[in-house]
């Protein structure tokens, strides 16, 4: 019994090195109720949409745990489920939450048309009115062809009779009058009718046409054609060209922020958390917030990139925490480097450019 006591206790026996720390399957349960409490921004079709959240890949590292949730609308879904990444201590905190891909709908329907209703049924009416149809003449025919064997009267043409031609009667031979006694006729004298002669019209005589000389064709007037003149070729500039006048602009904007804001980095809040809060930043810059045990971090709701950075723009933007908990949380806001003139890139340079326009640089 003393032998099976401490082959117990040696069974069951820890370190101190794992006290505190959650496991990769307790890492995972904490992302999916994260994610289920505060939705993140999935797109604007599905803003309002239940989703469902399944745990896609995980994995950990010395300090922490990697979980990838594949997020789709519930019900049917035709298409293509989106990623978001959750990166979690192994004290049951998470760290870092980003939205990696939008689910994509591939249907020719709308998204949500399993959840919301569809449009109007257009095929099946179309088959209906097709077998409308084809009942239709089928009881036509059978009325024609009905049971009794009474034929129903058809509107035909009656033929017209054309006469016969009527037979012409050959004359009647009229009978030779009798000669009966008459007096001597008297001889009546006929007078003589004078022919007439034609009369001699002389032809008419032909008026030679006036001679109208000819139009003289003028010749066509010559246009002169314009000369091609060959376009100036123009050098492309390079990017480390394009990135130096936006070099300055950035720097003429960061010193404006620090005489606005302060030194960077600048502690834009603190305080207990409790839920979801809202948080309106009067600038733009990279903000970097920290909590304790489900603390859902920050989340974008305008945002731009810059290289490896992320930049939120002015305006409100949101904390996530957790109905169950109340935690410390503080929220500090620094300014991106950039980067050296031989590493920039064309895409850079535009990035760069956006973030001076949106920022008032």
């Amino acid at each position: 019994m003393a032998e099976d006591k401490g082959k117990e206790e040696e069974k069951f026996d820890f370190t101190d090195e794992g006290e505190g720390y959650i496991s990769l399957a307790e890492a995972r349960v904490l992302a999916v109720q994260t994610a289920v409490e505060y939705p993140g921004d999935y797109g604007s079709q599905y803003q309002g949409v239940a989703m469902v959240f399944e745990v896609a890949e995980s994995g950990e590292d010395d300090d922490y745990y990697t979980v990838v949730l594949s997020v789709r609308p519930q019900g049917n879904f035709d298409g293509t489920p989106g990623q978001e990444q959750f990166v979690v201590g192994k004290e049951g905190t998470v760290a870092v939450r980003q939205v990696l891909s939008h689910p994509t709908q591939t249907s020719t329907s709308p998204a949500g048309t399993a959840s919301k209703g569809g449009g109007f049924p257009i095929l099946p009416v179309a088959i209906g009115l097709v077998v409308v149809g084809i009942i239709a003449a089928l009881g036509a025919v059978f009325v024609m062809n009905s049971s009794d064997g009474d034929s129903v009267p058809i509107a035909a043409a009656i033929p017209t009779e054309t006469p016969a031609p009527t037979e012409t009667l050959a004359p009647t031979e009229t009978p030779a009058a009798t000669p009966t006694r008459s007096s001597v006729p008297t001889a009546t004298a006929v007078p003589e009718t004078a022919t007439p002669r034609p009369t001699f019209t002389p032809p008419d005589t032909p008026i030679p046409p006036t001679g109208t000389p000819p139009d003289t064709p003028i010749p066509p007037t010559a246009t002169p054609t314009d000369t091609p003149i060959p376009p100036t070729d123009t050098p492309t500039p390079t990017p480390q060209e394009v990135f130096r006048p936006l070099k300055e602009r950035f720097h003429v904007w960061k010193s404006r922020w620090i005489e606005n804001y302060g030194e960077p980095p600048i502690l834009l809040e603190e305080g207990v958390l409790n839920n979801h809060k809202y948080i309106t930043l009067p600038m733009c810059g990279i903000v970097d917030a920290e909590g304790g045990f489900a603390f859902g971090g920050f989340q974008h709701k305008d945002s731009l990139s810059l290289g490896r950075y992320t930049i939120a723009l002015s305006g409100r933007h949101s904390l996530n925490g957790s109905a169950a908990y109340l935690m410390d949380y503080s929220v500090k806001v620094r300014l991106p480097d950039l980067l050296g003139e031989g590493s920039v890139t064309t895409k850079y340079n535009n990035d760069l450019r956006t973030l001076l326009d949106s920022c008032g640089g």
